[in-house]
């Protein structure tokens, strides 16, 4: 059973990507490589269908976040939704590891 969507971007297809993005423009501040984040700056451009919600667990400079929402500001498919606040995700994920919350 095959499918047309594809989860990851084949090699050739985000090489161009790459190499365009690595000429031009900056790296953001962070622990992570400038092709780390052009790769999923392209993921949340041309692959994202609002299909699930993206989550980042620990971000610390945002270096990652920055490159996801340059993407998704470029996808004509996504849907604007409001981040999760640091608290009532921990709610959230406490719930999930069977915590009782009162």
């Amino acid at each position: 059973m095959s499918s047309s969507y594809s989860f990851v971007p084949s090699l050739p297809e985000i090489q161009e990507y790459l190499e365009s993005g690595i000429q031009s423009g900056e790296k953001i501040q962070g622990l992570t490589t400038k092709e780390e984040q052009l790769w999923c700056e392209y993921y949340c451009e041309k692959y994202y269908r609002n299909r699930g919600d993206i989550v980042e667990l620990g971000p610390w400079l945002g270096s990652l976040t920055r490159s996801m929402q340059n993407g998704l500001t470029r996808n004509e498919f996504y849907i604007k939704s409001p981040p999760l606040d640091r608290f009532i995700a921990m709610i959230i994920s406490l719930g999930f590891l069977g915590a009782k919350i009162r």
